[in-house]
């Protein structure tokens, strides 16, 4: 099952679950505001990204953050900032199995449809996340 995180405001999440919907495909959307990104999943986008490429800079969240907060933060400080504030990350990130797609565009699609399975039907891949 592919898992969707994102905003249920953001446009992208929305085109995304569409998207799923529209061909079938079972998936499950998660509202990062309500759940935030399990810690596992969150360790492995890390892994995956590297930190910086996860929080988006142009949310009102990351701009109320103290100067100090900003210029000294690592990665373990950047995973506890997104544990805290998960609205802090770019969306959707997208779960299929044990891989993560980062944002909603055709190469993600391409990418999303080489890990699923004719027509959508049956299981995508044994690894899971909690």
């Amino acid at each position: 099952m592919v898992r969707i995180f994102g905003d249920a405001d953001c446009r992208n999440s929305r085109r995304a679950a569409e998207w799923l919907q529209m061909r079938n495909f079972a998936y499950q959307f998660n509202d990062l505001r309500k759940g935030g990104l399990p810690p596992l999943a969150l360790s492995a986008c890390i892994d995956a990204y590297g930190w910086r490429a996860l929080i988006d800079g142009r949310t009102v969240a990351w701009r109320a953050l103290p100067e100090h907060n900003v210029c000294d933060l690592d990665q373990a400080g950047a995973q506890a900032l997104i544990t805290e504030l998960p609205q802090l990350l770019k969306c959707p990130i997208i779960g299929v199995g044990d891989s993560w797609l980062l944002g909603w565009n055709a190469a993600n699609k391409v990418r999303l449809l080489g890990n699923m399975p004719a027509r959508g039907f049956g299981p995508v891949l044994n690894a899971q996340i909690a």
